[in-house]
Formats: structure tokens, sequence, C-alpha cells
């Protein structure tokens, strides 16, 4: 097998390349590793080694050819070449960056990022003249081929789709998997159909859809219909119940392209606009020694990343040298240690509307010149809210009902039942006890009246009886000693109720009302292998998850009190982690952003500027933000007439600048973009 230098090849266009490297060869790179290469490798590795060609000092290796992020000679996706340039430039930073020199750093990013789009330009344009010969496309045969291959047909006789197998929430994504492997295979490679699908062009879901099985459907309420549809469209929809529930999944698009697609831009804007308060980034190091000390877990139950992914990038302090180092996901050696990480929460950087990039992180390389750091950061998730939003008809396949989620103290009483529908009491702790006492506010109940009175509860509906997030058990021990446990049995975004056979008891053995007007009701012996406690199987949806998004920043008046003395930023700044990653991968350094302009310094004196270690903090409320900070962001939100005519706007004039005052007030600003 040839060898040939990786650097010779500098001097030549990537076209040329393509032209004279046939076959597989050898290549060498500066640090004397040797890699098999093909042509085609070599070619798109020499796109993006015009970067190391501007960038002499980073060297050429191993690490940048193109194979490195790619399982087959053959595996060019949209992602792969974009891998291969942030590798790249990820060395070129650790070579060239100077943390204290920040017109060094603007001059090298405006460089960097002008030879990563021409690099981009150039694939384009070499693609499209010389590979428009290339051009793929697809037919039937291409379908049947693999639909009635036997191998799918296989699959699709020994796992049938029905109400049955699909509580399994695995069930159908393991039917897709399966699929995919076949397809995979060697004898398909020619196939444009497996050739779109390991390109990425077209979208791994559809196909999915499309071969089947659709699998289980949800209604407008995100209720998810009983029986599921065993087949795909390829196969076509022949019954006319199939045809109707797949009807409502077009008719949830429809309707989430109106009101909660204009509740999620609504929740965007009034973000964006508090978030434009954090305005600049400055190269370099403040100094802070505050840190938030997080205990690093691998995968985190109920989250879409692990921890390691969700502090990539971060600073860290490395307690054997006393620096900082970033986090970065090979540094498994973190996974059950606690650290300490500088976050923006901490930087007491001199400028009042900007932070430090030790503080920010790597992500601090992404930012450009002139560029308003909270606006971008705010952006960077709320967009993708909105896109799946718009597109709920392509992300969903086969829905998936919640399932009870037990944690901390509830496990000590309770278990989960029912494939993950139902709560019940654990049966080893009634007979440790005297006596227990479910115990519920009067409120949760709709039809307390008609359990009194109904001869049957069977004719009653449990789902519009009560409605049950939180209950207290009131547990006596045969020392007659009463504690009483309050836990969290069905998250907020779930609709939990009294079970059918939890009313029956209640009709059978009645109930009392303690001094706090709560209803208690003994379930001393009551069967635990009944469920206390039932959920609606429902899809959680992302208009679903945008208002539980919004819960936690909008907050309300009555929490005022509560988030100026009793939440910290720190558990502020978790709490939203938790929340926007049970479904979106976002990084750290992007929801500290987030978290930190919702902050300020004191809102009993009406000073909402962003806080400093030096200074108080709460976390403030949506509204009071917009309206406390500058009367510019204030006027382009809404209820201009009121802002005009209130007397706190002329009366409360220390306000924080905002990059609206601009268009309000542009004499009085320091414009220094105008400049350049």
């Amino acid at each position: 097998m040839q060898r040939y230098s990786a650097r010779a090849v500098l001097n030549a266009k990537p076209v040329d390349v393509l032209n004279n490297f046939r076959g597989k060869f050898e290549l060498v790179f500066d640090d004397g590793q040797v890699i098999e290469s093909t042509g085609m490798q070599l070619a798109m590795s020499r796109y993006a080694w015009e970067l190391n060609k501007k960038f002499p000092n980073v060297g050429l290796y191993a690490r940048h050819h193109i194979s490195t992020f790619m399982k087959e000679d053959t595996d060019f996706k949209p992602s792969t070449i974009l891998n291969l340039n942030s590798s790249i430039m990820t060395d070129i930073w650790d070579v060239y960056y100077r943390n204290n020199n920040t017109d060094a750093i603007n001059k090298m990013q405006d460089e960097l990022w002008q030879t990563f789009m021409d690099i981009n330009n150039a694939i384009f344009n070499d693609v499209m003249i010389h590979g428009a010969q290339n051009h793929a496309t697809m037919n039937i045969e291409d379908i049947l081929e693999i639909m009635l291959d036997k191998e799918i047909l296989d699959i699709e006789k020994k796992y049938p789709v029905n109400h049955e197998t699909v509580i399994d929430p695995g069930y159908v994504p393991g039917i897709y998997s399966r699929k995919k492997k076949v397809i995979d295979q060697d004898r398909f490679r020619q196939n444009n159909i497996s050739i779109l699908l390991r390109s990425g062009s077209i979208k791994a879901q559809q196909l999915y859809q499309c071969m089947g099985p659709r699998g289980s459907l949800t209604d407008m309420d995100s209720s998810i219909f009983k029986h599921p549809i065993d087949t795909g469209f390829f196969h076509g929809l022949k019954d006319i119940y199939h045809v109707l529930i797949e009807s409502r999944t077009a008719a949830l698009a429809l309707n989430n392209q109106s009101g909660p697609l204009k509740f999620t831009e609504y929740l965007s804007r009034r973000v964006q606009l508090i978030g434009m308060e954090l305005a600049r980034l400055h190269h370099g190091d403040c100094g802070s020694k505050h840190h938030l000390e997080i205990q690093v877990r691998g995968e985190r139950q109920g989250s879409v990343m692990s921890d390691l992914r969700l502090l990539e990038g971060m600073n860290y302090l490395d307690e054997e040298t006393g620096t900082y180092r970033p986090v970065r996901l090979k540094d498994t050696h973190l996974i059950g240690k606690r650290i300490k990480v500088r976050t923006v929460l901490g930087c007491k950087h001199k400028d009042p509307n900007g932070v430090c990039s030790t503080c920010f992180g790597e992500a601090s390389r992404n930012i450009a010149r002139y560029r308003n750091l909270g606006h971008y950061c705010v952006i960077a998730f709320t967009q993708i809210i909105t896109q799946m939003v718009l597109s709920t008809k392509h992300h969903i396949s086969s829905a998936t009902a919640s399932t009870v989620q037990l944690f901390d103290n509830a496990l000590n009483y309770l278990r989960a039942i029912q494939d993950g529908l139902g709560i019940s009491i654990r049966p080893d702790i009634l007979g440790k006890y005297k006596s227990i006492k479910l115990v519920l506010p009067e409120v949760v109940f709709e039809g307390l009246s008609d359990i009194r009175e109904v001869e049957d509860t069977n004719i009653l509906s449990p789902r519009r009886t009560s409605h049950v997030n939180r209950i207290l058990l009131r547990i006596t021990d045969k020392k007659n000693n009463t504690v009483d446990e309050v836990l969290d049995v069905v998250s907020i975004r779930d609709e939990g109720y009294l079970s059918a056979d939890m009313l029956k008891h209640m009709k059978e053995k009645g109930w009392t009302v303690d001094h706090d007007g709560n209803i208690e009701i003994d379930i001393t012996e009551y069967d635990p292998e009944h469920s206390v406690i039932e959920i609606t199987p429902k899809q959680f949806d992302m208009f679903a998850y945008s208002r539980g998004i919004e819960k936690i920043l909008k907050s309300s008046v009555k929490d005022i009190k509560r988030r100026n003395t009793e939440v910290t930023p720190e558990s502020f700044l978790m709490e939203l982690v938790d929340v926007i990653n049970t479904k979106l991968e976002i990084n750290l350094s992007i929801l500290q952003i987030v978290a930190y302009t919702m902050m300020c310094t004191d809102p009993s004196k009406k000073d909402y500027s962003l806080p400093k270690p030096h200074t108080n903090h709460a976390v403030g409320t949506m509204d009071h933000l917009l309206i406390g900070r500058s009367l510019s962001a204030a006027l382009l939100y809404e209820k201009q007439t009121q802002i005009l005519s209130s007397v706190d706007s002329f009366y409360y004039t220390n306000r924080t600048d905002s990059p609206m005052d601009e268009l309000f007030v542009p004499n009085q600003m320091d414009l220094k973009y105008r400049k350049v």
C-alpha cells in the first residue's frame, strides 16, 4: 500500500486530490502517526485543512482526518465535515488563544470564521459543479426491495403490534431498530433509501413511520388512543379507525401552528428582552472564587443528557494543580466526584452588564464581537422549542405515555404498579404501623358529595372526581407517635386522580375531616395490590414542555417574597437545568445565562440590575424584570400606555441600560461598533 505525506497534500486543491488519489493508501501526519485513507476521505479532509494552512502553528495530526468522525469509509453525513472543522478549530483556539488580549482574540476569531465559511462555500460549489452527474434519486423498486425482504417480513411477523405490546415504551422503537440493522447490511449498500438514510438526507423517524408500524397515536389533548396502528404508510392505512386516529396527528400539528406556536413565540420574546440585559462578554478571568458545586453523575434519571455533556466546556477547579480546566466528554474520571465549577452567577467583572469568559466557559469562543451574550444564549434554546412545536407531525413517532416516577422519600412508602400508570402502598409497611391515613385538601375533589350519595361508585368517572399531584401520609406507629410525610407522587405535567378502587374504599370505609379541613382516608387495611392513585396515559408534547419552562421563569406575584428569601441562584439554576434537559440537550453554559438574567439585586428596593458577588441577589419574576429595568425594553414589550402613565416610570430613574435604548435615545449611547 502506497504511503504519502499528509502535509504535502496541503499544496493541492481538493478536486485535484479526488482526481489523482484512487483506492486506499496510507497517510503520514506531523506526529508520525499513520492512518489508512481513501481518495474521497482525503479530498474532504483537504477542504478542512485550509484552517491548518491559515494557522500553521496548530500542526496537522491524524485527528484532523475525516475518518475520525466516520464509522465506515463512505459514511458521509452533513455533520461529518462540521465535526471535523470543529475539531480543528478547537485545536486552533488551544494554541492561539491569549486570555488577556481581547483585540488579538477578536482578530483571530474573525479570520477563523471567515475561513470556516469559505470552506463550506467551496464544498458547496465543488459538489454542485463536479458532483451533479452523481445525483441520486429513488423509485418504487428501492422501496419494494426493502419491504419484501425476508428479514423485514420476519420482524413484522415476530413482533405484532397491539394495545398489549405497545405498553412497553421500547417495543415500537425496538422494531425500528431491528429494521434499521437490516437496512444497514451490505446487500442494501446500493439501495437509494439506505444511502439517503446513512447520509442523513432523510429523517429516520419519517422513514420508520413509512415502513411501519406507525404505533400509538395521540388525540388533541395528548391522551393516547388505546389501539395502535400496526402498519406504516408504505402498506397503507386500510382500517377506518386507523385513518381517523392518524388524522388527529395532522389536527394537532395544525392546532400547534396557532395557539401553542403563539405561546412559545410570546414566551421567547419576553425571555429575549430580559436576556438582552447581559450585553457583553469580556475575554479574561475576573478572578472570582465563587463556585457552583456539582456532583458529577453519568446518565441522569429523567434527563436526555449526562452530566459530562451538560458541563462540557465549563471551567472547574482542578484541586491537584489549583488551576481551572474545561470539562471534556472524555473526563470520565470526574464521574462520582463533587467538583467546583465557575459560573456567571459569581462573576465579579466590573461591567454591570457583562461577564468574563472564564466564568462563562469555552462557549465564549462562539460569541462574536458585538454579539449580545444574553440574547444569543436565550435564542439558542427557544428557537429549538419553537421549531419542535411547529414540526409536531414530523417529530411524533409512536407515542409513549408518561409513567409514574417516584423519587426519594416516596419510595419508602409507595410503589408503581399497572405498568407505571398506578401507585399503591408498599405491602411491607402496612403491618409496621398502627394506622396510615391518606390526607388530601378538599379542593382536589370535584365530586366528593357524589361518592357519599351514589350507591355504586363504579358509575363515577375517577378522572372527573379528583385531581392529585401531591399527598400527605399521616402515619401513627404502635407507640402512638404520629408523623406527616408530604410526598410528590405525580409530576405537575401529568394528571393524577384517585383510582376506582380507592373511591370504592372511601364509599365503604368513609372518611373524616381534620382540624385544617383536610380529608382523611384511613388506608391501613387497603389492599396493596390495588392502586391508590392513577395517571392518565399521555404523551408529553412540546407545548406542555414550554408551559413548564414558563412556569419557572414567569412565576407570580405571590412568589416574589419566596424568591427573594428562599430561592438561591444556584437552586434556581439547577431547577431550570432539570426541567429543560428532560427534553433538550442544552449545555450549562447556555442555561446559566438564562438563569442569571432572570435574577436581580434587590426587588424590594426596585433594584432590578444584574447581581454581583458583592451585592444582594434574588430571583425576579418576568413581569417585574421587564418593567423594572430599562423602559426601552418595557415599551417594546406591551402595555405602553400603562407604562407611560405610571408614576413608577418617572419616580424610579436608577435603571439599567438596555440595547433597546438605541431606538429611543441614540445620542446618549456609546455605540462603539460605529467607530470600527
